[in-house]
């Protein structure tokens, strides 16, 4: 093997590892947010009561509360999986957004990271 060549192994090693590592963690994230809007259609019709919501996001979520600050919207967080306290504490958010009558309008999944 020519010197150079050990480092140009080591250059490429360097440079692509950092790159799948990430696209490994987008594609757990997407996945993550297919599963959670998959599980929102399945059990929530559009237009459900706020029973109906607050029994989801029971059954869903460790925590959970209204915000009518903004826009009115129900959110909470899923429970946290032992890889997702190990990926910098990775946190799923759920929020259902509801109309002026309080009923379920559409549903957003959001993945959130704290690295400090």
């Amino acid at each position: 093997m020519k010197p150079f060549q050990g480092l140009a192994i080591f250059i490429v090693v360097l440079v692509t590892a950092p790159c799948t590592s990430l696209l490994c963690i987008g594609l757990y994230d997407y996945g993550t947010k297919v599963a959670v809007l998959s599980s929102i259609k399945e059990e929530l019709p559009a237009g459900a009561s706020s029973d109906q919501m607050r029994h989801f996001l029971e059954r869903h979520t460790a925590r959970f509360s209204m915000n009518d600050s903004y826009r009115p919207q129900v959110g909470g967080f899923a429970p946290q999986t032992t890889l997702d306290k190990w990926l910098f504490d990775r946190s799923v958010q759920i929020l259902l957004n509801v109309d002026s009558q309080h009923r379920f309008a559409y549903a957003e999944a959001n993945v959130d990271y704290t690295f400090l």
